[in-house]
């Protein structure tokens, strides 16, 4: 029998891979498909790295941190891509109850931690979701976009948090938000989100942004737009909703 996430106490671990969830989230590297792993090592998790050649590589922050016990590293993945050198970014969205995001880069073959972004609200699940973002399509990431689906406010539910990539050794600074609409404080707005490419012909990057939690669970889609200054819109341009089927629920 293993101890319920959230029990574990100190720095020993009950498992190692054995309730590890290979796959729970997947993102695609030049090297080969990058596999979130959130039950690894007593749902501390990490994720794996698959290569061409058959190599197998699990990443995570470190095999003792209990810091990072039920943190579910790897939930979320994206693929960070800056002049042809591409780094990794995980979700962990329950890090010490606000969530946290790690962020990865190879040195002499290793990977290792570059940095942190962490959550601020106690159950927002900050890094349940992730997006990277090349705005202007030059073949950089702009951008990375983090949702906290469970962010409380007392009119809407859920935030995504737009983090532009820093220049030299600048941290990383989210100021900016995007929200759904109010009146949906159960929305979960940012449980998933996608990067679309560009759908209005302006040749800049569009996402989309669901919130599986609107219209009594019934969900939509929203819609928002690259704008030029290499950032993404506070406001949506459009709203799919789910309303209109009777059988369709959490859409989004």
């Amino acid at each position: 029998m293993s101890p319920p996430p959230g029990t574990q106490t100190g720095s020993s671990s009950s498992f190692e891979h054995e309730m590890s969830q290979e796959g729970f989230s997947a993102a695609i590297t030049s090297n080969g498909p990058l596999l979130g792993s959130v039950g690894s090592f007593d749902w501390a998790g990490g994720a794996f790295l698959h290569t061409s050649k058959g190599k197998v590589t699990f990443i995570n922050t470190t095999r003792v941190d209990s810091d990072m016990n039920d943190a579910y590293l790897g939930y979320a993945a994206a693929v960070i891509s800056r002049s042809r050198v591409q780094s990794l970014a995980l979700g962990a969205p329950r890090y010490q109850h606000t969530g946290l995001v790690v962020m990865f880069r190879q040195n002499a073959g290793t990977w290792e931690t570059s940095a942190n972004i962490q959550g601020s609200q106690i159950g927002s699940y900050f890094g349940a979701s992730l997006g990277s973002v090349d705005v202007n399509n030059d073949g950089s990431t702009d951008l990375v976009l983090i949702g906290a689906p469970h962010y409380y406010e007392s009119t809407r539910g859920g935030q995504v948090s737009v983090c532009p990539l820093p220049k030299g050794r600048a941290r990383w600074r989210c100021d900016a938000l995007l929200r759904g609409e109010q009146g949906h404080p159960w929305g979960r707005f940012g449980a998933a989100l996608t990067v679309l490419g560009d759908v209005n012909g302006d040749k800049l990057t569009d996402v989309a942004i669901g919130a599986p939690g609107e219209q009594e669970n019934r969900g939509a889609v929203y819609l928002f737009h690259g704008v030029s200054v290499v950032s993404i819109s506070p406001s949506h341009s459009q709203v799919y909703r789910s309303s209109a089927s009777h059988v369709l629920f959490h859409h989004g």
